[in-house]
């Protein structure tokens, strides 16, 4: 397509140079030339809607002078007082610089024109023809480029993104590059559609300004965006989540800043941020609006959505860190040392260390070795598997042991249920099956298979819904393992709460329009 240039045209008239002339005996008195002459000056230069000459600091501006019946012979062009151009060629540019302090941006034009004929006036014969001069000036204005891309959320799916920009001058076109690809070499439109990235991850457009050739005239512009995946972006990366029922809030962490979010609208409430070091949201209270973060070497105990620190707990076994951190259903905070058998039980109000209790390990028969890397800890069992095949499960009553009872069941990993406190999730290593224990029963009560590349990640501690994940895709089922949901994504550490998943990259979204109803 052609570029279509807005000239700024105008005939202008250039009147004749007056002086006085000595006649000789044998001039002859006959017309002379005409007085003026038509003058017509194209400049290659936008204008804004009160007509002004939008100039762009080193940037050229193109001119034409057309003189049908004259030649030319100087045109000096000036931008306010300072002379940019001086030539006597009908066609060039000149260059823009912005150095005139006085404010005074007219761009104005001296010209000087000779007629074609010799004339044979007296007048004209004395010089050789009419010499005209005269000046045209345009108003203008300096102004900077300014190109601006951005992204409606409300626009986007979980299919597509569509990128916007906005540039302030008409005459340019557009190059576009995603992903390092040039995607649209020119094109006049002002915005794009693009796949989606998966959840989690993030994209970078970059928008150039290209003229009808395709060359890039701004080389220090171009406009650069980054756009995500479905969902928002929380605070941060490498992000680790923690929800709490009671209060209805989602918890997470990057770095050393912990921040809680309001549900499901994901916006942010609180902050806070500790000098010390990175700090994991590792439990929540489940009858409080309590959660406890683990800062390495010690526990902050918050109380809120407004992230109130109410106490903090040093480790007690420094430099060993316990294996497993949670609440009581009485208001405690336990800390459990499996490899020095220890259980530490704390108040929560003061921080105070009320008792610490000797748990010893179970004694296995020699056949058996433990994996003290996988033993897990509740209010009510201690489970303790042992390398390659089985699992010892205890009862507990204030930490104290009942019978131990061993299940020969294959797995892989395990979990207490989050929210119903007497059962215990076991992914298999077959297929990862996920079976879910009653611990009062010793039966199977559920089981669900999504073959073996889905690994298992959480259940939703409100919905009950399992969250499974490959490399590619996010997976949501009911506890009978119907699909309701499905995603692509590549985080290795998904998690699910109240229906927002929220992933390590730190993306996250309220996946509770998407699911399939029943």
């Amino acid at each position: 397509m052609k570029r279509q240039l807005h000239y700024l045209s105008l005939l202008i008239l250039l009147s004749l140079c007056g002086c006085e002339v000595t006649l000789h005996d044998n001039y002859v008195e006959t017309e002379p030339l005409p007085l003026e002459t038509p003058i017509e000056i194209k400049l290659d230069a936008e204008q804004n809607s009160s007509g002004e000459l939008l100039l762009i600091e080193g940037f050229k501006v193109g001119f034409q002078i057309n003189t049908p019946e004259s030649r030319l012979i100087s045109a000096s062009f000036y931008i306010g007082n300072n002379l940019v151009c001086e030539t006597n060629s009908p066609q060039g540019s000149f260059d823009v610089y912005n150095n005139n302090l006085t404010g005074n941006n007219q761009v104005k034009c001296e010209i000087t024109t000779k007629s074609l004929k010799q004339g044979e006036s007296i007048r004209d014969q004395a010089y050789g023809g009419q010499t005209y001069m005269g000046e045209m000036s345009w108003p203008a204005r300096f102004t900077t480029p300014k190109l601006t891309v951005y992204q409606i959320p409300e626009e986007s799916s979980l299919e597509n993104v569509i990128i916007h920009w906005t540039f302030n001058l008409d005459n340019f076109y557009f190059k576009v590059i995603d992903k390092g690809e040039v995607v649209v070499a020119k094109t006049k439109k002002t915005s794009i559609t693009l796949p989606t990235p998966s959840f989690g991850k993030q994209n970078y457009i970059e928008v150039r300004i290209v003229d009808e050739a395709g060359n890039e005239p701004f080389h220090s512009i171009t406009g650069g965006y980054t756009y995500l995946g479905p969902g928002v972006s929380l605070k941060g990366n490498q992000m680790k989540s923690l929800y709490n029922s009671y209060s209805n809030t989602l918890y997470a962490s990057s770095y050393n800043e912990v921040t809680s979010y309001a549900i499901p609208s994901l916006t942010t409430i609180s902050e806070y941020k500790n000098g010390k070091g990175n700090g994991t949201p590792i439990a929540a209270a489940p009858n409080s609006d309590k959660i406890a973060v683990d800062y390495s070497d010690q526990i902050c105990i918050f109380s809120g959505k407004e992230l109130k620190l109410i106490t903090t707990i040093n480790y007690p076994e420094v430099p060993y860190a316990p294996k497993d951190i949670l609440f009581t259903s009485d208001h405690k905070l336990v800390l459990y040392y499996n490899y020095l058998s220890k259980v530490y039980i704390y108040n929560t109000d003061n921080g105070q260390l009320e008792k610490s209790i000797f748990l010893p390990e179970t004694n296995f028969p020699e056949e058996h070795s433990a994996a003290t890397w996988y033993y897990q800890i509740s209010e009510n069992y201690l489970c303790e598997p042992v390398q390659h095949y089985g699992f010892y499960l205890t009862p507990l009553k204030n930490f104290e042991k009942g019978k131990t009872i061993f299940y020969p069941q294959g797995y892989s990993n395990y979990f207490f249920h989050p929210t119903h406190p007497h059962e215990l999730i076991i992914v298999s290593t077959e297929n990862n099956k996920v079976s879910i224990l009653n611990c009062l029963s010793g039966e199977i009560v559920r089981t669900i298979s999504k073959g073996k590349e889905y690994a298992f990640c959480n259940i939703d501690p409100v919905t009950g819904n399992y969250l499974f994940r490959n490399s590619y895709y996010a997976l949501i089922t009911n506890e009978n393992g119907d699909e309701l949901f499905r995603m692509r994504s590549e985080d290795t550490s998904p998690y699910l709460a109240n229906n927002i998943l929220t992933c390590w990259a730190g993306a996250a979204i309220n996946v509770e329009p998407y699911l399939k109803k029943p």
